[in-house]
């Protein structure tokens, strides 16, 4: 009598245990599938490289580092499978991050004096920063462990002045602007506070190839750039990123 009694609380037992995983597994399905869309906020190190191919303007490489900030907004995709949540996010940044710098004095009343040919003004900005990268996931109970990658699209502007100072044209190179692709990648930590509303912490890399600028002012032609005759320009940014998800 009593074996039976102990095989049916055994029983009772193990299919509880199993309902209540295969609920609880249902439930992570749920708070993790679906679309959402949110805001964040990024601050970060945005970093810039000039190269003078010939010297024209400056023998010095203008490595720069300054912090800079973007506000934007995400929207995604996310569905569970087995063990992992994979998906897609989008978002969009517009933000301010620029580096400058000033090698030697501008002498706007003697602009050509050999002894100012060297004075160079560099100056890279990035305005907006767009990205479309896949994520990758690990649920723990509320939380989402990930990591992301996918390309980037950043509207750029670059210059390296000479002689005449910033303000002044042509005074070095042709002005450089446009959008550039590159890729991004990032790790972070999704937590959902409520079934729909979630706060996310992460790490992003973004960065761009570099590009040929405009040509030196005295080289200009129809033919383009080219590597001799122009200056070359590269940039990344490293950011922390928070913000806050509604999902639906």
């Amino acid at each position: 009598m009593m074996e039976r009694i102990f095989r049916k609380i055994a029983f009772a037992g193990f299919f509880g245990c199993t309902a209540s995983a295969v609920s609880a597994q249902s439930a992570s399905s749920d708070l993790w599938t679906g679309f959402y869309g949110g805001g964040a906020a990024s601050f970060g190190m945005f970093q810039s490289e000039t190269f003078d191919h010939w010297c024209k303007v400056s023998c010095e490489d203008a490595n720069l580092s300054e912090t800079g900030g973007a506000v934007g907004v995400t929207l995604g995709y996310d569905m569970q499978v087995g063990s992992l949540v994979v998906g897609g996010i989008a978002d969009y940044m517009i933000g301010n991050f620029e580096t400058e710098n000033v090698v030697g004095s501008f002498q706007i009343d003697n602009p050509v004096s050999p002894s100012d040919r060297y004075a160079s003004y560099t100056q890279s900005k990035w305005e907006s920063i767009a990205t479309l990268r896949a994520r990758v996931g690990v649920p723990i109970d509320r939380s989402l462990i990930y990591v992301s990658g996918g390309l980037a699209s950043v509207d750029v502007s670059y210059r390296q002045d000479g002689n005449f100072g910033p303000d002044a044209v042509p005074g070095g190179y042709k002005p450089y602007s446009g959008r550039e692709t590159g890729f991004a990648a990032g790790v972070g930590i999704e937590h959902a506070f409520t079934d729909q509303l979630s706060f996310s912490a992460e790490y992003l890399y973004v960065g761009l190839p570099s590009v040929n600028g405009g040509q030196f002012f005295n080289d200009f032609s129809d033919d383009g750039p080219s590597e001799e005759s122009s200056v070359k320009y590269s940039s990344n940014a490293q950011l922390i990123r928070v913000g806050a998800n509604w999902r639906f």
